[in-house]
């Protein structure tokens, strides 16, 4: 563990990414919407190719598999936002439940909530 004046010392460039969390409906019709957020990350990544994107949608797949609840794959979810700088808000996220869950949970840990593609721009430069 490094600690005190030796903090910055070793880090590398990657330490200081700023990762972003890309909140985006899945039920209903689940490969849909996992195409369309896994579209939004290219997109994003492509623009800000010095931002780390996590798109859960694909962050998840593994729950599938293991057969979790949606209340154990929701808390999964938040503890990666957790990990986040920001969360950003994409597709019909108001209709979410789960959306809504993790929109609750930035508000309560003080993760911005960023709604649109103006904000996130803001975002990004004013931490770059």
């Amino acid at each position: 563990i490094i600690m005190g004046k030796d903090v910055g010392k070793n880090m590398k460039p990657y330490h200081n990414m700023l990762r972003i969390y890309i909140s985006h409906p899945f039920s209903g019709d689940e490969k849909e919407n996992r195409r369309r957020a896994n579209n939004i990350a290219w997109a994003l990544t492509m623009k800000y190719p010095d931002t780390l994107f996590i798109n859960p949608l694909d962050a998840m797949r593994h729950a599938e598999y293991a057969a979790l609840s949606y209340e154990q794959v929701l808390a999964q979810c938040k503890c990666l936002l957790c990990a986040c700088d920001a969360v950003y808000m994409a597709g019909a996220y108001q209709y979410s439940r789960g959306c809504t869950e993790e929109r609750k949970t930035a508000i309560t840990e003080r993760i911005p909530v960023l709604t649109n593609g103006d904000e996130l721009k803001h975002f990004i430069e004013s931490h770059h």
